[in-house]
């Protein structure tokens, strides 16, 4: 799919053997695959076609120390490819540009990440909107698509 433009990839990640987590759609007869193997080939496929950033997206069922073990695997494969927001929300920040972001791996997951190394390095981060006196800094995540989006026609019914 890398070589087709896709910018975002889903990964289901869960708790694997001998603490290194495993990625698969849940509860299906699907194969599992290491965390580490899949973040090698995006690393090695993510560019072929296309220098615009890739978007990562944590779909994570993995306990606190398999999470804390896929923070180490994205690190150590990614390396500086990987692109994270400030780890403090309030601290101001500029928004990047997909030219900005060229040639980098960004991370989205849930903000409620029960290890800090996994929820430090994610590049968005989605919860629960604020009751509206919260004091909370928000920043406008946009869509970091190549070309302009044909739309479908719709189905008679």
């Amino acid at each position: 799919v890398l070589l087709n433009g896709t910018r975002c990839v889903e990964l289901d990640c869960w708790d694997g053997p001998a603490g290194e987590p495993v990625i698969y759609h849940g509860n299906t007869m699907t194969s599992k695959i290491y965390v580490r193997d899949v973040c090698q080939v995006i690393k090695d496929y993510s560019f072929v076609t296309s220098p615009f950033p890739v978007v990562l997206s944590i779909e994570n069922h993995c306990t606190e120390p398999q999470q804390a073990r896929m923070a180490e695997i994205f690190s150590m494969v990614f390396g500086n490819m990987l692109f994270c927001s400030p780890t403090d929300p309030s601290e101001p920040s500029q928004p990047q540009s997909p030219n900005q972001l060229k040639f980098r791996i960004l991370l989205k997951g849930k903000a409620t990440f029960p290890c800090k190394a996994l929820a430090n390095i994610m590049f968005m981060r989605s919860s629960k909107l604020p009751e509206e006196d919260s004091p909370r800094t928000w920043y406008n995540c946009c869509s970091l698509t190549e070309g302009a989006q044909k739309k479908k026609p719709l189905a008679k019914m």
